[in-house]
C-alpha cells in the first residue's frame, strides 16, 4: 500500500509549495526493505526492530501476518512500525480472581470469552520496547507529524476487532501517545519493565558494591553453581531443540505468558548478529541444564528468556546463576544498563534491578466496546506493585516498599 499525504511542518521561510511530502508504504515482508537503509534508522539498542531479527521472526513463523509500515519524508526513511496478528486474552494481566472466573466461563460454550483476534504493534519477544521508531534527525514538530502518519496508516489496516500497541515506556508514550489517544486508543498499565543501571567495569566491582546481605546471597548462588560450566555462545543454532525444551519448562511455570516461542525461532534467532546464548552445563557430564537468551546493543544487554532443567535447579541454583553472566558482559563491555524483562520482581530487586513503568494502548473497532474498555481497563490491566531494596552501599535509605513513585497510576 502506498499513498502520499501532506502534513504541515511550518518554518519561517517555508512556503506552502515546499511543505515536505510524507509518503507511507506498507509491505508484507521485511525483505521488501533494504537492510542497510532500514538499520540506518534503527539503533542497535532497538534489536527487536533490526532487519535480521525481523527476518528471523518472519521466517520462523513467529510473526503472524506481518506488516511493515514506513513513512518517508521527502524520500528519506523517517519512521517505521511493525504489525502482526495475535490472539489476545484481555485477562492476561488481570487479578487472579478474575482469571479464575474467566476460566470457569471458558469451560462452557464461551471458550474464547474475552480472547480477541488483535492487530498488535509490539515485538514478538518480550523486551520492554515498542515496535515503532522515528528517525533521530527529525525535528520535534516533524516527529509529531511522522508519528501521526504511522498511527493513521496502521489504524486503517487489517480487519481485527482489537488494536494493541505495547510496550511503551515514558519516552515512547511521549512520542506516540498523543497520536494514539487522539485516534481513540485507551492507555492502560502493562507489567513493569526492569533494568539494572551499570556503573561498574567488572562483575566483582558490582558485587563488591553490594551491602553484605545481598552480596552474601550472590556468593551463595555462585557456590552452589560451582558444579556448572557457564559460558556465552554466539553460534547456537544446533542447540535449538535443547534450548526450546528448557525454555518450555520455565514457560509451564510462568504466571503470565505474552508469547510462546518455537524451536524454529531459536534456530533463526541464532543467526542474528546481536544474539547470544548463556549456557550452563554440568561439569561432570556436559549435560545442558540451563540457558539464557540475550540481545546486545551499543549500550545495553537485553536478557530475554530463561530455560532451566528443574531437576537440577535447586542443587545448583541454575536459574540465578544464569543471570549473572549478562551483568558481567554489560560491566566488561562498558554498557549502560541490562534490560531484564517483566517478571520475577522479587528476585531481581535483590540484585539492584529497578522497575519502570510500561504502558499499552488498546482500541476496539466497535465504539461501544471501546467505551467499555476505557472504563474497565484498571480491572483488566491493573497496576502491578513492585518492591525495591537498598542493595548498594551508596544508596541512602532502605526502601522495601511498593514502588508507587516509579509506577504511578496511568492517567
Amino acid at each position: 500500500m502506498t499513498h502520499p499525504s501532506f502534513l504541515p511542518f511550518p518554518h519561517a521561510t517555508t512556503s506552502a509549495s515546499s511543505i515536505p511530502l510524507l509518503e507511507c508504504v506498507t509491505r508484507s515482508s521485511i525483505l521488501d526493505f533494504d537492510a542497510g537503509e532500514w538499520n540506518a534508522l534503527i539503533s542497535r539498542d532497538e534489536p527487536q526492530l533490526r532487519h535480521d531479527f525481523l527476518l528471523a521472526a518472519e521466517k520462523s513463523g513467529m510473526a503472524i501476518n506481518p506488516r511493515y509500515v514506513s513513512v518517508r519524508r521527502a524520500g528519506r526513511l523517517a519512521g517505521v512500525a511493525v504489525l502482526s496478528d495475535a490472539d489476545i486474552d484481555l485477562l492476561t494481566l488481570a487479578a487472579p480472581n478474575l482469571k479464575k472466573l474467566a476460566a470457569r466461563v471458558r469451560r462452557g460454550p464461551l471458550q474464547r470469552f474475552l480472547i480477541l483476534r488483535a492487530q498488535t504493534c509490539g515485538p514478538v519477544i518480550t523486551n520492554c520496547r515498542p515496535n515503532m521508531s522515528l528517525a533521530s534527525w527529525l525535528e520535534d514538530e516533524e516527529r509529531e507529524g511522522v508519528a501521526r502518519e504511522l498511527i493513521r496508516e496502521m489504524d486503517g489496516l487489517g480487519s481485527a476487532s482489537l488494536r494493541v500497541f505495547f510496550e511503551l515506556d515514558e519516552t515512547a508514550s511521549a512520542q506516540f501517545g498523543p497520536a494514539l489517544e487522539a485516534s481513540g486508543h485507551v492507555k492502560a498499565a502493562s507489567l513493569p519493565g526492569t533494568r539494572l543501571p551499570v556503573e561498574w567495569n567488572s562483575f566483582e566491582g558490582y558485587v563488591g558494591e553490594m551491602r553484605k546481605i545481598y552480596r552474601r546471597a550472590v556468593r551463595d548462588d555462585q557456590a552452589k553453581g560451582a558444579g556448572l560450566s557457564i559460558r556465552i555462545e554466539e553460534d547456537f543454532a544446533d542447540l535449538a531443540d535443547e534450548v526450546f525444551a528448557l525454555y518450555w519448562q520455565v514457560l509451564e511455570r510462568a504466571q503470565s505468558n505474552f508469547e510462546t516461542l518455537t524451536p524454529a525461532f531459536f534456530r533463526e534467532f541464532a543467526a542474528c548478529k546481536d544474539s547470544r546464548l548463556v549456557t550452563a552445563r554440568l561439569k561432570e557430564t556436559g549435560q545442558l541444564v540451563g540457558v539464557e537468551l540475550l540481545l546486545v546493543g551499543d549500550s545495553m544487554v537485553q536478557d530475554l528468556y530463561t530455560g532451566v532443567d528443574y531437576r537440577y535447579n535447586e542443587e545448583f541454583n541454575v536459574y540465578f546463576n544464569l543471570v549473572y553472566p549478562a551483568i558481567e558482559l554489560a560491566c566488561e563491555s562498558g554498557f549502560g544498563f541490562v534490560s531484564t524483562g517483566q517478571t520475577s520482581y522479587k528476585f531481581k530487586s535483590r540484585l539492584g534491578i529497578e522497575p519502570f513503568r510500561l504502558s499499552v494502548y488498546l482500541k476496539h473497532r466497535n465504539p461501544v466496546i471501546n467505551a467499555i474498555l476505557r472504563r474497565i481497563h484498571p480491572l483488566i490491566c491493573p497496576e502491578t506493585p513492585t518492591v525495591e531494596h537498598r542493595v548498594f552501599k551508596s544508596e541512602a535509605q532502605h526502601i522495601n516498599t511498593p514502588s508507587r513513585k516509579i509506577l504511578a497510576a496511568n492517567p
